[in-house]
């Protein structure tokens, strides 16, 4: 008998360990909705070993937040399901997916929030090149500083920064852009 309106259910399946703090945060600040966490790095790489996913879990799912796990027959498996929110920037995962084909819930991709983290990522791949961190940090962790003839020779110092040079960079969206102004800011 009554029960009033029915909680949304808010389902996370997401290639990392569930963030136990976070999900509590959630639940504090929105106690009407019911969230869930599945933990899909197992497949990640799927191979003939892996698993199957059990689509019951998306049952009484009304919300979706994934990277790349979504029901296999939408509409049988996920009857209540209204919204989808990729983590990611892109949605080719999900473009000849049924979830994308043959249904028309609204789907929504995280573009825009990975300038930072990405931009960082990049300019830390250049430096460790340039600087020729992995080759360095090999030979200190042997205890090899290099003989006098390599270093004349100029195969530990011969280290470029970034100040005055040119950076290309390949798309101008939200993450293009923040390479853009951190190259900037470091000189090129």
């Amino acid at each position: 008998m009554g029960g009033g309106q029915p909680k949304d259910h808010v389902l996370l399946t997401l290639p990392f360990e569930e963030p136990p703090d976070l999900l509590k945060q959630f639940r504090s600040k929105y106690p009407d909705i019911n969230f869930s966490f599945k933990d899909v790095s197992h497949l990640r790489n799927k191979s003939k070993d892996t698993p199957e996913f059990p689509q019951s879990i998306f049952k009484d799912v009304t919300v979706l937040v994934s990277l790349f796990t979504f029901p296999e027959n939408p509409k049988a498996d996920a009857p209540l399901l209204d919204y989808i929110q990729l983590f990611s920037a892109g949605s080719n995962q999900v473009q000849k997916h049924p979830i994308f084909t043959d249904t028309e819930i609204p789907i929504c991709t995280a573009s825009g929030i990975h300038g930072p983290q990405i931009a960082e990522w990049v300019i830390m791949t250049q430096l460790v090149q340039t600087h020729k961190y992995k080759m360095l940090h090999d030979l200190q962790k042997k205890h090899q500083w290099g003989t006098q003839e390599e270093k004349h020779k100029g195969t530990f110092y011969k280290v470029k920064d970034m100040v005055g040079q040119k950076l290309g960079v390949l798309g101008y969206g939200s993450i293009g852009r923040q390479v853009a102004r951190v190259g900037k800011a470091m000189g090129t």
